[in-house]
């Protein structure tokens, strides 16, 4: 039997298709916040490490499920890049994170630790940020003040990347999000009857009512000739 909500410690992820609303999917690519899959999420609700990545596999496992029903190459395009988009925000969010391990090292622990386990923890953080960034150039034996600078000017350079990758699909989104209702008013004309909560359509109802639609212009199109 197939799972369409995983139930965690204090999570309900939608784990399918069928589950999934189509709006609240190309929210999640607006908006970019997987956590939106949580049923209970919520903007003051906090998630530790572990829960962000059990989020993150879902969204990941959905995308990879929706482009392989959707057989259009345009789209699965378009959904590629707004997905890589997501992945560079986690991998900013990631250095910025590690950076603030850096600083709370810095600020609290260089008077505690001995010397050779603190220089092998901001080792160890050093080596995590260039797994996430491998084009940095960090100074691993110059300090953290030192490396802090670069590492910002390493989030300012990737943010920047990331707002004008934003720009361009911002608005296909936006485009997508309309075609939604578009087609489902389409397919309401084409069975002669209406289609309730249209804002509670899964995903996969959605392709269906698509295809249907897609189907009568085809037929439409082939009647001219």
């Amino acid at each position: 039997m197939v799972q369409n909500i995983i139930t965690l410690r204090n999570m309900e992820l939608v784990n399918s298709l069928d589950k999934l609303r189509i709006i609240l999917f190309w929210n999640i690519l607006k908006e970019q916040n997987y956590l939106l899959l949580d049923v209970n999420y919520s903007e003051n609700k906090k998630y530790n490490k572990s829960e962000n990545e059990q989020i993150l596999n879902v969204w990941y496992k959905l995308y990879d499920d929706y482009y392989a029903v959707k057989n259009d190459q345009k789209a699965k395009l378009f959904l590629s890049k707004a997905i890589n988009e997501m992945k560079l925000r986690v991998r900013i969010e990631n250095i910025v994170s590690t950076a603030n391990f850096l600083v709370d090292l810095q600020n609290h622990y260089r008077d505690i630790l001995e010397p050779e386990l603190f220089a092998e923890y901001e080792q160890k953080l050093y080596s995590l940020i260039k797994e996430l960034e491998p084009k940095i150039k960090l100074k691993f034996f110059e300090g953290i003040e030192v490396n802090l600078k670069i590492i910002q000017s390493a989030v300012n350079a990737l943010t920047t990347s990331l707002t004008l990758m934003q720009k361009k699909t911002s608005e296909k989104i936006e485009q997508e999000i309309t075609n939604v209702y578009k087609v489902v008013a389409n397919v309401e004309q084409i069975l002669e009857r209406s289609i309730p909560n249209i804002n509670e359509i899964s995903v996969m109802q959605w392709l269906a009512y698509e295809d249907i639609a897609n189907e009568k212009i085809k037929s439409v199109k082939n009647g001219k000739r």
